[in-house]
């Protein structure tokens, strides 16, 4: 009986420890979506003064997803790259290619992104910022860019169109796009990643405990 009895406990137990972490967490990870161009203004901006600040902190609290290929007009020209030889063609099929091959390596991934959208000159840094966050560069500079790069900007257009996005750079949360939201994150980017974990029931120790006062993120 008392064996019985202890294993009833046991399981109670079990159950309730299991509760309480999914009330944690909700059972769901926070997914940033990032939609850029190369060599778009606004998509730099972001890059430079939102993104690049707070990246490694940010990156111990969610996960990342990064979009190259953001309009209809570059994957066009990422298919007539070896016709056309524009910079801007040849930087968003190295994109593309590097997010297809690393696709399960995002944190590095952004990394390489960050690197080459707050560099002077993105298309002579291509080796020296997948150096420095840890990818093959050879891996990436093989891919063909009218043929495999054409085929993964698609791809991650795809991605876009299915949330009918507005314009990028872009900024999305769990595959969910909100136009309501859309100006205010490009003003703090950081804030409304917290409130969204806030949102979330999710503790970040780059987070304020609490919304800033007023601040609904809404």
């Amino acid at each position: 009986m008392k064996f019985l009895v202890t294993i009833f406990c046991a399981s109670l137990l079990f159950k309730t420890i299991e509760s309480n972490c999914n009330n944690d967490n909700n059972g769901q990870d926070l997914t940033v979506i990032v939609s850029f161009q190369s060599l778009h203004e606004l998509s730099i901006w972001f890059f430079k003064n939102q993104l690049a600040p707070v990246y490694e902190e940010l990156s111990k609290c969610v996960k990342w997803h990064f979009i190259p290929c953001s309009t209809t007009e570059i994957v066009d020209q990422v298919k007539n790259c070896d016709k056309d030889d524009l910079q801007e063609c040849q930087l968003d099929a190295m994109h593309a290619c590097a997010a297809h091959i690393y696709e399960d390596s995002e944190y590095q991934l952004g990394h390489f992104f960050i690197c080459m959208m707050t560099s002077e000159e993105q298309f002579c840094k291509g080796e020296q910022c997948a150096n420095s966050a840890g990818l093959d560069w050879q891996k990436i500079k093989k891919c063909n860019p009218s043929q495999q790069a054409a085929k993964f900007c698609v791809n991650r257009y795809n991605q876009l169109n299915a949330l009918h996005v507005i314009h990028v750079p872009g900024v999305f949360f769990n595959w969910k796009y909100d136009v309501k939201l859309d100006e205010h994150i490009f003003k703090n980017f950081k804030e409304h990643v917290c409130i969204r974990l806030q949102e979330m029931g999710k503790s970040c120790a780059a987070c304020p405990s609490s919304p800033p006062s007023g601040q609904n993120g809404r």
